[in-house]
């Protein structure tokens, strides 16, 4: 788990957006690492559909995420 913390204490909040676009990927492992970095670094709670198989369901997912971003952005420009 330090590897997470890590990961989450030096990661800046100006990589959502890029991993928001991750979540559309067609390999599984970058759309369930950067959904897990996502949950992690923003608390958000947005269903977890980067999980699925069907590419609908995925970039729904995506949207919602892109929403959501679109909604909290003003929360990270100071640096929080």
């Amino acid at each position: 788990m330090r590897i997470a913390e890590t990961i989450f204490e030096r990661t800046p909040r100006v990589a959502i957006p890029a991993l928001i676009d991750l979540l559309g990927s067609e390999d599984f492992g970058s759309r369930n690492s950067a959904g897990l970095l996502l949950e992690k670094l923003t608390g958000a709670k947005v269903p977890p559909l980067y999980a699925y198989e069907d590419q609908d369901k995925v970039q729904e997912g995506v949207r919602l995420w892109q929403t959501w971003w679109r909604e909290n952005e003003s929360r990270y420009r100071d640096g929080r």
